[in-house]
């Protein structure tokens, strides 16, 4: 069981874990992603956490933050790529 330990600025609740598992997402696409700064890969992340966090069910949420998040910056890559 996760503990609540923190309210978002909309009044979601976010367990201790939760944030422990965004921030592991933070590192891990900062590592697959060398070339794209780390400050617009943690505002990617935040920003698609933010849209996610109204879920009732909390347990996929970092798993869900983390597929988008690659989308996205797999996305720009793309687009810099063909630049």
């Amino acid at each position: 069981m996760t503990l609540v330990t923190q309210w978002e600025d909309d009044g979601v609740m976010i367990g201790d874990d939760e944030l422990l598992q965004i921030e592991q997402v933070i590192e891990r696409l900062t590592t697959r992603y060398p070339t794209v700064s780390p400050v617009d890969i943690e505002h990617i992340v935040r920003t698609v956490h933010k849209r996610l966090a109204k879920g009732r069910i909390r347990d996929f949420v970092p798993l869900l933050v983390e597929k988008a998040a690659r989308r996205e910056l797999s996305d720009r890559a793309a687009t810099e790529a063909v630049s």
